[in-house]
């Protein structure tokens, strides 16, 4: 608990492609945030991160050093699904999903989270930054092929490997 007040303690989900990762990571902040869709549609690390001053949503995109590719940008509901849809565009079921612009290593984005912290608990609510992070499939077909130097079950297996994770929530359908 105390590490966790010290930086960020993360909630990982990983598993299966199209077996809701993403839509339970929806359910538990109680808004649409991330993109779901029969069939693959996580493809790269989506980190999101506690703002309580946010009003739906803040989205940037930064590559493997932390160079910002896609500029911070507050959305809607409906405005980022847009944004996802261009900066993501999905395959047709037939063709591998494209590299979403290769440079793209993470996606940061920042919510109200605060029905994930305890009301009871002896501490400031911003002092503790909660981050959930979803993670592509690790068994898609399309993740399984390497597209920029890296499977989706690489970029899945990379998250859970390293020493930057509090719980891993495998999810499977």
């Amino acid at each position: 608990f105390n590490d966790a007040l010290d930086g960020e303690f993360r909630i990982v989900f990983s598993g299966m492609y199209t077996c809701g990762k993403s839509t339970i990571i929806n359910a538990i902040l109680g808004k649409d945030i991330l993109p779901t869709r029969d069939g693959t549609c996580t493809s790269k690390v989506f980190k999101i991160k506690h703002d309580p001053y946010v009003a739906f949503a803040k989205m940037s995109c930064v590559d493997k050093v932390g160079n910002v590719v896609v500029e911070e940008q507050e959305y809607t509901e409906e405005s980022l699904k847009v944004a996802f849809d261009h900066i993501f565009p999905r395959g047709d079921g037939d063709t591998l999903l494209p590299s979403n612009p290769p440079t793209i290593d993470t996606v940061l984005i920042s919510t109200s989270m605060a029905s994930l912290y305890p009301t009871s608990a002896t501490y400031k609510q911003n002092d503790m930054n909660i981050v959930v992070v979803d993670t592509p499939g690790t068994s898609s077909g399309e993740g399984n092929n390497v597209v920029d130097g890296a499977s989706h079950f690489d970029i899945a297996k990379g998250v859970i490997e390293s020493g930057k994770k509090e719980i891993v929530v495998f999810a499977t359908n």
